[in-house]
């Protein structure tokens, strides 16, 4: 997204006035996760290239994806299964005004 010069103008009447055009990047998410040795870590959905990454105050950068595999996502099983006489009591009672 660029904003000319001059600014932007919003439909509420504020304006945002820049010295010289500017191009806006960012990223979605930034996670910092500090370690046992105290040393920051950023977790990001993609990767911040070197450039980015001299201007921040982490020492290591990871993609999301690692962080991810950390946790351990168990298999929860659908209330159908492990209710399936309350299941199918509810799906009658929703199907009911059907017949009406």
């Amino acid at each position: 997204m660029e904003y000319p010069a001059h600014g932007k103008e919003h439909a509420f009447g504020l304006r945002h006035s820049f010295p010289d055009d500017r191009v806006v990047t960012g990223q979605e998410i930034l996670l910092r996760i500090r370690d046992d040795a105290g040393e920051w870590h950023a977790f990001t959905q993609y990767d911040l290239g070197r450039d980015q990454q001299a201007e921040r105050p982490e020492q290591h950068f990871h993609r999301l994806a690692e962080l991810v595999e950390c946790f351990h996502i168990p298999n929860v099983p659908d209330i159908a299964q492990v209710h399936p006489e309350e299941f199918a009591e509810y799906q009658r009672q929703l199907r009911a005004p059907e017949w009406v």
